[in-house]
């Protein structure tokens, strides 16, 4: 540790969301998780505070969707917050981790991406990991630290009763 320089977070939104960091955003199902999740993107798309942080400029959002239809779920709750859609992506073609995390990674620069929220983060990991087995999700989600180690967030919504035991709200 004598090497090792120690450094601030950096915080999107304090106490909450770090830039640089993965965070996971767990409950049960129906608590409105995916709407926090579009009311975020379009609060930091406008460059507008999150409760209780000072406003920061603009961030460009990027979505990995499973389970929700662009047009007909995610465009309307990002509507109703008013969000700027010039800042705001959908991934298509990010749909198994690790194997698509260099596309991911090719959006990100593209669009200058300062917030990617993937939603819900189970359904992205590749059919030859085991969400029940904790080395599998470590093996899938270790490579998106790995990209959040910059002025990035990435959030991913989760539901699972091995993930809520220790962080349930």
């Amino acid at each position: 540790m004598a090497d090792i320089q120690s450094e601030k977070i950096t915080w999107l939104w304090p106490g909450y969301l770090a830039a640089g960091k993965l965070s996971l955003l767990i409950g049960d199902p129906g608590l409105g998780k995916s709407t926090l999740t579009c009311e975020i993107a379009a609060r930091l798309s406008l460059g507008q505070s999150l409760p209780g942080a000072d406003p920061i400029a603009p961030l460009s959002c990027g979505f990995c969707c499973a389970e929700d239809d662009p047009a007909d779920t995610i465009r309307p709750r990002l509507d109703a917050a008013e969000v700027d859609l010039r800042r705001v992506f959908v991934f298509d073609d990010v749909q198994v981790f690790p194997e698509h995390l260099p596309t991911l990674e090719e959006h990100i620069r593209q669009n200058s991406i300062g917030l990617v929220i993937i939603d819900p983060i189970m359904s992205f990991l590749s059919g030859k990991l085991s969400a029940h087995k904790d080395q599998d999700v470590r093996r899938a989600l270790t490579p998106l630290t790995a990209v959040s180690y910059t002025h990035l967030a990435v959030v991913g919504r989760a539901m699972s009763p091995a993930m809520l035991r220790p962080c349930r709200f």
